[in-house]
């Protein structure tokens, strides 16, 4: 049983964003030929979190131990074990989101624990050495490792390699959060099990999505400051959230899915994210009221959104109200965290993918000098 702390924004009425937080499929994003495959062994399923609820399955989640999970994550990395019966254990974690390591090696000590679950967040690698430290905890415990990539598509390219299935190390990811296509959850590292293909028309209807999920909107005016609104909602739960639904668990992602992202032109992709990155950078330096999570990147990463860190919430519906494509983990298992329990609130999360045009990236800037000025 878990405690979950969420934040209810329904009195709150914000709009739709205008601009789109996730990339839709373009033309110019695809080449006829197909590039080169991704590492053997992946299976393609529907989404990150049921490739999450198979690398838990293979791990022993529930049978032989608990999940430890990163304190700040998102409710669909800890739905696939609740969905399992398996117990959940949280660690900290450090500003930067890298994890307490001390606190990581105390809490495997105590055993019980069949999983580890290392999070790469916002497209950026943790460091070689805390991957290494990681793994050697893992290994001194007799500990699965389960690395989410689901931000951090050429993460999981350089990781999946060192997968074998039956070797205790997973890799996942989410290639809907980086291609133009409308699902997709990869996994590397456990056995392959069947896994039931899509309809015609379910193909269909994900090509369709794909096209339309990029579609730009008009800009409203700008909004009226607005007072911080919503609520803090506390519960108790074991089992999976709505998010998570049983039924889809065992089928695969779509065929479509899948060409689009051998047909990608993955460099282009990549290169627009940094580029976009940047441009927020530039944009966000010297607001008095927020500040990057990261004001550059590693050399090579292909960042997945922008981790803006505010001050306080107090003007996070000022920005919702301009019509800002914001997203926050603002619903998290509580944990004795003070990062994860800053971060929940603070932290935004902001478009950066290859299909904004740079009069989108100007206004969203605008809006934010607007507010945090």
């Amino acid at each position: 049983m878990l405690e979950f702390l969420r934040f209810d924004p329904t009195a709150c009425h914000f709009p739709a964003p205008v601009v789109p937080v996730l990339p839709g499929l373009r033309l110019g994003d695809l080449r006829l030929l197909a590039g080169p495959a991704w590492p053997a062994h992946g299976q393609h399923f529907v989404r990150g979190r049921y490739a999450l609820a198979a690398a838990y399955a293979a791990a022993g989640v529930g049978a032989r131990g608990a999940l430890l999970a990163p304190a700040y994550h998102c409710r669909t990395m800890l739905d696939p074990a609740l969905a399992l019966g398996g117990a959940i254990g949280l660690y900290p974690l450090q500003d930067d989101l890298s994890p307490e390591l001390g606190a990581l090696a105390a809490r495997l000590a105590g055993g019980g624990v069949a999983a580890l679950l290392l999070t790469h967040y916002f497209g950026v690698p943790q460091a070689a050495a805390t991957v290494a430290a990681v793994q050697e905890l893992c290994r001194r415990h007799g500990v699965a490792l389960v690395e989410d990539c689901a931000h951090a598509w050429q993460v999981a390219l350089q990781r999946a390699p060192l997968c074998q299935p039956g070797g205790g190390h997973y890799v996942v990811a989410s290639p809907s959060k980086f291609f133009g296509c409308a699902d997709g959850g990869m996994l590397w590292g456990a056995p392959p099990q069947a896994l039931a293909p899509r309809g015609w028309l379910q193909e269909v209807r994900g090509w369709r999505d794909a096209w339309r999920r990029g579609r730009p909107a008009r800009h409203p005016a700008p909004a009226a400051a607005q007072r911080p609104c919503g609520a803090d909602v506390r519960s108790r739960e074991s089992a999976p959230s709505h998010q998570f639904q049983a039924a889809l668990a065992a089928s695969s992602g779509l065929a479509g899915s899948r060409w689009i992202m051998r047909h990608s032109r993955l460099e282009r992709l990549a290169g627009q994210r940094r580029q976009h990155y940047a441009t927020w950078a530039a944009q966000v330096a010297g607001l008095a009221l927020a500040r990057p999570l990261w004001s550059s990147l590693p050399d090579g990463c292909a960042p997945y959104m922008f981790p803006l860190l505010l001050q306080d919430d107090s003007r996070f519906a000022a920005l919702k109200h301009a019509g800002l494509p914001i997203w926050r983990w603002d619903e998290l298992a509580s944990s004795d965290c003070e990062v994860s329990g800053r971060y929940r609130l603070n932290l935004l999360h902001l478009p950066c993918h290859q299909g904004l045009e740079a009069d989108q990236l100007e206004w969203m800037g605008s809006q934010l000098r607007r507010v945090l000025a």
